[in-house]
């Protein structure tokens, strides 16, 4: 017997976050300044990603300390 999928929580989505788009922001202002077309590309990218996660950080922190 197949086990069905779990069923997704509901209210946890995360929509791209202000984290996501400052940090990719910067990334392309900076990596085009200092590499140029690919610098850009990969800064913006490396912004997001870093944005992202420090965002995803500050939730699980708020839900901590609401938690307690």
């Amino acid at each position: 017997m197949a086990i069905p999928p779990p069923e997704p929580e509901k209210g946890r989505e995360e929509p791209v976050g202000i984290g996501m788009v400052i940090g990719g922001s910067a990334g392309l202002i900076i990596g085009g300044v200092a590499g140029g077309p690919l610098g850009s590309s990969i800064g913006g990218v490396l912004g997001a990603f870093l944005g992202h996660f420090i965002e995803h950080y500050e939730m699980r922190r708020k839900e901590t300390v609401e938690g307690l």
